[in-house]
């Protein structure tokens, strides 16, 4: 967050130039790094390995973002990487009491006995 708001400290300056702007590392992250990430922040190793399934057919191999232009119009660039950012996030989680999950993936159906 610390980022971005500096980012909008240079953007929203009445000079500042217009235009469309990625606000990124320019950084690609796969989804097991995120979870590694998010689970060594939390102390936690899976009991189980994490199953990897092969990406169905109309899945995007990667969306990273390009900061060059950003940073080459408003000189900015991001200074908190990927790790930082992640605790960061567990610990505004943590500060603030959020321990609900939203999420879009189904729950796993419960076994049947």
């Amino acid at each position: 967050m610390s980022d971005f708001l500096a980012l909008m400290r240079v953007a929203l300056c009445e000079e500042a130039p217009q235009g469309i702007f990625n606000v990124s590392t320019g950084e690609g992250h796969t989804v097991a790094e995120v979870f590694d990430a998010v689970a060594s922040c939390l102390g936690m190793s899976p009991a189980e390995p994490v199953p990897v399934v092969p990406p169905n057919p109309d899945d995007v191999p990667a969306v990273v973002l390009d900061p060059s232009y950003t940073s080459n119009v408003l000189g900015w660039t991001a200074k908190v990487g990927f790790s930082q950012s992640i605790a960061r996030v567990i610990g505004w989680y943590d500060a603030h009491g959020v321990s609900t999950i939203h999420s879009h993936l189904q729950p796993v159906p419960a076994e049947r006995s």
